[in-house]
């Protein structure tokens, strides 16, 4: 019981982790090694595919060899291999024992056989990683010989655990989206001839490109941003087109953020 709380707390902080996807997988796969799993390792779905795999295992050469495996021998998204069935169905894969006979059944060649062999597999387990709906990765647990077989409680941690980190990584996935898109935005905005400026609901300028720097007589975007717009526009006499003082309401942006 103590050990179950520790991890599905564990798991529970990883919504608290930097978004950064390629370290986010990492916290996952160290998550359930040693307690629960001799090798952890998650397998991203792109558009129904497999790959991106990532692998923590209490034997760092465990670790290497199931990569290279992973290299040499892609996993068929629509194969016998329990992780393919996984993406597949979106359900969980208890396998309490494996023997040469259950690894030849997804083996792709003698040689593949050998390498699965030669780590030492005794059991697994694995369960999809589901966000918003749809199975982003499959996440699995391995132990060696000699250790106790998963069962079905086993994998009722492990599908608390995936729900969480599930979650945590579809976050991380979508906060680098959204950063790479805003990167894209800034370096076609930034490169325009006109002045561009971005403003929150309260008024607040969060975004102004260079030429927008330069027209409120600022020397970079930063400067802009860093000053209250009630100090930049005390530079400026702003008249109308008649010659009379402008009222600031009827600033474009003001209208715009008014409902007009």
């Amino acid at each position: 019981a103590r050990r179950r709380s520790e991890i599905i707390a564990g798991a529970a902080r990883l919504l608290e982790a930097p978004p950064e996807p390629e370290a986010m997988l990492d916290q996952i796969v160290r998550l359930p090694v040693p307690e629960i799993a001799d090798i952890c390792l998650v397998d991203l779905v792109n558009d129904g595919e497999l790959g991106g795999t990532s692998v923590h295992a209490v034997e760092e050469r465990s670790a290497e060899l199931l990569r290279e495996s992973r290299a040499r021998y892609p996993l068929d998204a629509g194969g016998p291999h329990p992780v393919a069935i996984v993406a597949r169905t979106g359900q969980p894969h208890v396998q309490a024992e494996i023997g040469p006979e259950r690894l030849r059944a997804f083996a792709v060649d003698e040689e593949h056989l050998q390498r699965m062999l030669a780590v030492g597999y005794a059991t697994s387990l694995a369960v999809p990683l589901i966000a918003r709906g749809r199975t982003i990765g499959v996440l699995s647990f391995l132990r060696f010989g000699g250790s106790r077989p998963y069962d079905d409680s086993d994998a009722e941690l492990a599908g608390e655990v995936a729900g969480r980190a599930a979650l945590a990584l579809d976050n991380a996935r979508l906060f680098a989206e959204l950063r790479r898109a805003e990167r894209q935005l800034e370096a076609v905005l930034g490169n325009l001839a006109e002045a561009v400026t971005v403003q929150r609901p309260d008024g607040e300028l969060v975004y102004a490109n260079q030429v927008a720097a330069e027209m409120f007589g600022c020397a970079s975007p930063d400067e802009v941003l860093a000053t209250p717009m009630h100090r930049i526009l005390d530079r400026f006499v702003v008249l109308d087109e008649r010659g009379e003082p402008f009222d600031f309401a009827d600033l474009p942006g003001r209208r715009a953020l008014a409902g007009e």
